[in-house]
């Protein structure tokens, strides 16, 4: 796995890192046209279209020499299970759509997607990551809410949301966010296939 330019912060030999279920072009289009009638919202602070995905772990800033034992052991523990379908539909907001802070998009939960996600986190603790507490929802980050605001129609436009697309997830995708002012922006550093035999290293998020 290659280093390339300004994949670490300056200084710390480090990087902040998640593992997620990346999606194709099409099905990225295909939430941007159905999430286009509140763009317009006020408050809002959509995430790059081109960088939407399912998230599984977070794993923060992590040394640079964990990302190859992360990568290996994820791939290993993956490899075991079989590509399986997910469907999109739905919305809402964390912490409620009445006061939110996150805007996202429903991924259906299902006993192949809670597997994957359970196998990831066995995977994790293998190389010393401590278990995560927190109860998995499956969901796609839109946006975000700038501080103090209440977007007025984010109810109804979900109310009125008629969005429903399939995925068939085959891989695992470690990646790396780096913050910037416009946003932050992804960078896939390794990709872990189910039911196979290796690990392919990548650069598309």
């Amino acid at each position: 796995m290659s280093r390339g330019a300004g994949d670490y912060r300056a200084g710390d030999g480090s990087a902040r890192l998640f593992l997620a279920v990346a999606f194709p072009r099409e099905l990225k289009l295909q939430i941007e046209r159905a999430t286009e009638p509140a763009r317009s919202l006020e408050g809002l602070r959509w995430g790059r279209t081109d960088q939407l995905h399912l998230t599984l772990r977070f794993l923060g800033r992590t040394p640079r020499d964990r990302i190859a034992p992360i990568a290996d052991r994820v791939g290993e523990r993956v490899r075991a299970l079989d590509p399986f379908p997910i469907e999109l539909n739905g919305g809402g907001a964390f912490p409620t759509v009445r006061r939110p802070r996150v805007v996202w998009l429903g991924v259906r939960p299902t006993a192949e997607l809670t597997a994957l996600h359970e196998t990831v986190q066995r995977a994790l603790e293998d190389v010393g990551f401590p278990p995560e507490m927190r109860r998995f929802r499956p969901h796609v980050s839109l946006a975000r809410v700038r501080d103090d605001v209440r977007p007025e129609g984010l109810a109804a436009f979900f109310d009125a949301l008629d969005f429903d697309a399939a995925h068939v997830v085959d891989a695992v995708a470690l990646l790396k966010s780096e913050l910037r002012p416009r946003g932050a922006v992804h960078t896939r550093l390794a990709s872990c296939p189910l039911g196979a035999a290796r690990i392919r290293a990548g650069s598309d998020p």
